[in-house]
Formats: C-alpha cells, structure tokens, sequence
C-alpha cells in the first residue's frame, strides 16, 4: 500500500480543556495563591482513574491526577475530571469490505473516522457495523474494526505526555501499614499510621490506649531513643544519601480515634485533605486494605465514601479491590500457586493516589533477576539498608504471632514506634532504590499503572508501533483479536489520530 492522507486528530486534547479562569490551588504551593493561565507552563501527568456513572451507562469519568507546573517554579496538585471524553476508532467503509480475513495494516482512505465515550463504546459499534454482539474485546474479532483497544485512559495519558514532554518529577508516595488487636480476639484496628517525605501521621485508638498518661508523649520519647539512631547511621552509611547530603528528620503527628472506623477516617482525610500523594503505598496491600474495608463495614460506612477523593461527585464514586490471581495454569492446565510477590492487585477509587503494592512491584522491575529469597519487608530492609524492623532490645524470644501479643500486652508504647517504623523503613527502601517514585512509572510509558504487570509484552508492542510510525503515516495498524495479548492490543491500536 502507498502512503495516504492522514487521519484527523482527536479534538479531545489535554490544551482544550479550559484552563483560563482563575485556578483555587489545591495544596504544596508555597504561596497558596490563585494563578491564571498566563501563570502556567505546562501540565505533568501523573496517573488517571477510570469509572462510568453510577446513574447512566453511557457516561464516564477519567479523574487526571496532574501537577501544575507555573512559571515561577511553583509545582501545583490538581484534580483534573474529564467527563464523556469522546475518543476515537474506525470501521472499514462498505464499499472495501471485501475480505473476509484481519488485516495487518489499512489504508486511511478506506475507512470512517467515529467518535463516543469509553462507556459507549461495544454499543456505538454494534450500531456502525450494523451487526455483531459482546463487548469491545468480542467485537475486535471484527476484520473491519480500527483503534478500539486503547481506552480513553491511555489516549489522554498520551496527550499530556507527547504535549508537555519536558515536565517530570519524581512520584510523591506516601507508605500506610496498620496493626490490629491479637489480643482480644476483636480482630480490630489498633493503629494506622503513614509516612510521606518528612511526615508521619499516626491513629491510635482509645480502646488501645487505655488509661497511660501521656501516652503520645511517651511515643515521641521511644520514638527518639529507637528510631532516629537508625535514621543517623542510615544517613551516614547509604550511598544516595551521603552524596545528596540527606538528613533524615520526621514530624510525628498523632491523634486519638474514638474506633477502628474513626482511625481510618482520620488517616484518609490526611491523605485527601493535606499530603494528596501519587501513590498509596502498602506492603502486601490487600491484607491491611480489607481490615480498613472490615473497619468500616462494620460502621455501616460505605467503603468509597472513604477512599475516594470527596471532590468526586457522588455518581462516579467507586470503590473496588481486585486481587491479583493466586494460581497460574501451565499448558495441561495444572495449576500452581503464585508466591505473593507475583500477584498483582488493583484498587480502583478515584482520588490525588494510586494504590500500589511496593512489594510486587519489587519483584516486577526485578523480573529479569532471580527471585530473592524473602519478599518480607524486614529482610528487603536488611539487605537494602543494613537493618531489618524493629524489634525490641528486652531479649524477647517469642516470633510471630507470639511477638505481636506480647507487644501489645506489655509494650503499647514500643508497638507504636514500631508501627510507624514500618512506614519510614519502606519510604527510606524507596528512596534509595526509587522503585515507587521513579523506575515503575517510567517503565509503563503511554499504559496506565495499573497494567504494569503485563509491562514487557506492553513495551513490545510499543517498540513494533515505532516501527510502524517509522515506515507510514498512512496506514493503520490491526491484530488478531483472539490471538493477540489483551494488554498487546492495547498498547498497538489507535495511536494513529494522536501521534500524525
């Protein structure tokens, strides 16, 4: 085939979507001050969430986490939502429907350019073809159907990346790990606690706190004989840091829960209302997920009341966790378990974060290594940093279980400092491997985070997309729906209308 005439860009893009009234910030600007657009120099992406209307089927909602980038060096938060986006796909004319079979590639001329929201999508298909059932992925077996594995996500995450190229910062991650009661047989929360840059937030409950005097006080007093002796030796011994000259100081913030449910409520608000991370980082992240979920449940709370941004209307409000799968099957269909490290899982919850697991994404920007003996945070810390989780200096034997009983029957105060110990050791972990903040997101390129699992046949099928742009401007490009990889698919149909 010779080369044609391009096709039209989408007119959804990132620059069109208004941005010249006044802007409220919405934290980290040292100023705190309203800009325009003449104060702005460009946009940074740094993830989105997808959800569809808990009122009408066919309308949806990327929520854009971005950064603001302004003139004068300021670098702004923001919560961008994108309703209805209208995204593109093409459908072979009638007139040149004469075969039967995919095609590798097609020529523009020869094909309808339609547009419709992600959420109406297989519909707005069925119509245009005049036939067909199923969704987008049954649809796809169609030989006459172009760009309809890239969903809207990833056509705006690529907007704003081709767009404004130059901006870039490292994620801004904040580490959540909680404790809950072993003693009672409540199975509550006893404590949550986080830790982001130079901050930690800690909720204790009353229940746990019982009748100690002073009890946050006596907190800050371990936490200064235990931990900041770490942090000095860290400092002084780890490469990054001696060369960067960090000094590793944290800000204890406490507070007092009525419950279980309340802790967790306090924990969020800091998470929307003051630190807005890009990730929510969690060591093993569906265990203490579901306790927050149990915790709430139990309050008759809804869970997306909780976890997702409140600026969020109420309709596109979602909450979901979605466990990564257990058992891996060979070619006999024999199934075998899946160490934890492997399993990939998802939170969907529109919000300033993404939920991640820094266990398995470890293991996942490590996948060309063997795996390491232990996927436990202590021994990760002990072989990055030189020391593993605290554990007391009292000669306790007992492990396990057994050790997490003791501590909460006779060492509140030190089961406190170890909780948020958990936090900083993982935030120090991150520092120094940059695994959160830099290596994952920049590994996914124009996919979406939560597909990174799947990163190597995703990079596969950007590197023969450059081939393609390489050889033409004026083809496109197709699968085979059943044989090609889903997460494949994704990444190599419908870049055309962006990139020409």
């Amino acid at each position: 085939m010779g080369l044609h005439k391009k096709v039209r860009r989408s007119k959804n893009r990132v620059v069109s979507i208004p941005v010249d009234r006044e802007i409220e910030t919405t934290g980290n600007s040292p100023s705190m001050r309203k800009f325009t657009k003449d104060d702005i120099a460009g946009y940074e992406y740094k993830h989105s969430t997808y959800v569809v209307s808990n009122n009408n089927p066919n309308s949806d909602l990327i929520l854009v986490k971005e950064n603001i980038h302004l003139k004068n060096g300021d670098v702004v938060p923001n919560l961008r939502r994108i309703r209805d986006f209208k995204r593109p796909y093409y459908i072979t004319r009638e007139s040149q429907r004469k075969y039967k079979e995919k095609r590798v590639w097609e020529s523009l001329e020869n094909v309808r350019r339609y547009e419709c929201t992600q959420a109406e999508l297989a519909g707005d298909i069925q119509r245009k073809l005049k036939s067909g059932r199923g969704g987008v992925k049954t649809l796809n077996r169609s030989p006459y159907l172009y760009g309809t594995d890239m969903t809207s996500s990833v056509l705006v995450k690529h907007q704003y990346m081709t767009k404004f190229p130059d901006f870039k910062t490292n994620y801004k991650v904040a580490h959540l790990d909680i404790e809950f009661d072993v003693v009672d047989g409540t199975d509550s929360i006893n404590m949550i606690s986080i830790s982001c840059q130079g901050k930690v937030y800690q909720a204790v409950t009353r229940a746990y706190i019982g009748t100690t005097i002073d009890f946050f006080g006596k907190i800050r007093q371990c936490y200064e004989q235990e931990v900041v002796p770490i942090l000095s030796a860290v400092d002084n011994k780890i490469k990054q840091f001696v060369e960067k000259g960090i000094k590793h100081e944290f800000e204890l913030n406490f507070y007092e829960a009525e419950d279980e449910c309340d802790a967790v409520l306090w924990i969020f608000r800091q998470l929307h209302h003051v630190i807005k991370p890009d990730m929510l980082s969690v060591w093993n992240l569906p265990y203490d997920t579901k306790k927050m979920m149990q915790a709430l449940s139990r309050r008759g709370i809804a869970h997306e009341d909780v976890f997702c941004d409140p600026s969020v209307p109420d309709e596109f409000k979602y909450f979901k966790l979605k466990e990564g799968e257990a058992k891996i099957f060979d070619a006999n269909g024999v199934a075998e378990s899946k160490d934890p490290c492997d399993r990939w899982h998802r939170v969907t919850a529109p919000s300033n974060f993404f939920w991640v697991d820094q266990m398995s994404v470890r293991r996942m920007v490590r996948k060309h290594l063997n795996k390491e003996p232990s996927y436990s945070l202590g021994n990760i810390l002990y072989k990055e940093l030189g020391f593993g989780k605290l554990k007391g200096d009292k000669g306790i034997r007992s492990t396990g279980i057994d050790w997490h009983k003791h501590m909460q029957r006779n060492e509140k105060i030190f089961y406190c400092v170890y909780n948020m110990f958990d936090n900083i050791g993982a935030q120090l972990l991150d520092e120094k491997t940059e695994d959160l903040r830099s290596t994952f997101p920049a590994q996914c390129g124009f996919s979406e985070l939560q597909s990174y699992n799947s990163q190597g046949r995703k990079l596969a099928g950007v590197a023969l997309w450059g081939v393609h742009m390489g050889m033409t401007q004026g083809l496109l490009a197709t699968m085979v729906a059943d044989t090609a990889p889903e997460d494949l698919r994704v990444t190599a149909y419908g870049f055309f209308n962006l990139v020409s």
